[in-house]
């Protein structure tokens, strides 16, 4: 990072990709009901819809009141969860 100002969006872009999957889950996990395919494609959905929102409204926040973004480091940031996220995914469980 090349200054403080850099490593801040670096932060918060982090911070827009965690809060975005976590509203994600919460929705996804909490619309699922039992095994029935159809309401947990539907809950899906509302968590990706959600995790859409969460994510415009991250980014929406930040350029409006942060005049001094990096952009570059704030979308390295915020790609940064998705390849933590799919290197996690990844990961063989022993068994």
């Amino acid at each position: 990072m090349a200054d403080g100002n850099a490593a801040v969006s670096a932060l918060v872009g982090g911070l827009i990709g965690i809060v975005a999957n976590l509203g994600y889950a919460w929705r996804a996990m909490r619309l699922t009901p039992g095994a029935d395919p159809i309401k947990a494609y539907r809950a899906q959905l509302a968590g990706e819809g959600l995790k859409f929102v969460l994510t415009l409204g991250g980014f929406a926040l930040v350029f409006l009141r942060y005049e001094e973004v990096a952009v570059v480091p704030l979308f390295l940031g915020y790609a940064s969860t998705f390849v933590i996220f799919w290197v996690a995914l990844l990961k063989k469980t022993p068994g």
